[in-house]
């Protein structure tokens, strides 16, 4: 097969691990793909340092057991250093974005109190109650939203 020429391949898989894919992909921030074909490759990648493994030591006895068991997890423990600092990264800027987020609402909650007039006692009771209730709503929204894992519409 050329290198550098993509080739096509479509399979059909049950809904639970469809939704297991779809899952994975959303935490990725990647297309279902690019999330299919990293995991191919991480598969591959994992049977080949298996296959290495097996090579370099020949299973003989007690002692190339042992010793094919440490080379596999020292193998896999390299993978999943890997795989932490990438997620250690993620949640970092997933922080950062929160943050700048809360900034952002302060500033317009800020605005909003210099801008709007002051309010008299019945109107601001009403807007309170009203307010409540728009709040109440977003919130029950927001934790849907969350809870049903992604993007969708947010009622409020």
């Amino acid at each position: 097969m050329p290198r550098g020429r993509l080739q096509e391949l479509r399979i059909w898989v049950p809904p639970e691990l469809y939704e297991r894919v779809l899952r994975d992909a959303a935490v990725r921030r990647a297309s279902l793909s690019r999330c299919v074909r990293d995991r191919l490759e991480l598969c591959y990648e994992i049977e080949a340092d298996w296959a290495d493994a097996l090579e370099a030591v020949p299973p003989v006895g007690k002692t190339g057991a042992a010793a094919l068991r440490h080379k596999i997890l020292d193998a896999m423990e390299e993978r999943l250093a890997a795989t932490l600092e990438q997620h250690a990264l993620r949640q970092q800027e997933a922080s950062a974005e929160l943050r700048r987020v809360g900034c952002m609402v302060d500033h317009l909650a800020f605005w909003l109190f210099v801008l709007l007039p002051p309010l008299r006692r019945r109107e601001a009771e009403s807007r309170q109650e009203q307010g409540r209730e728009s709040h109440g709503r977003w919130r029950n929204g927001v934790r849907r939203l969350v809870e049903d894992g992604g993007a969708g519409e947010v009622s409020g």
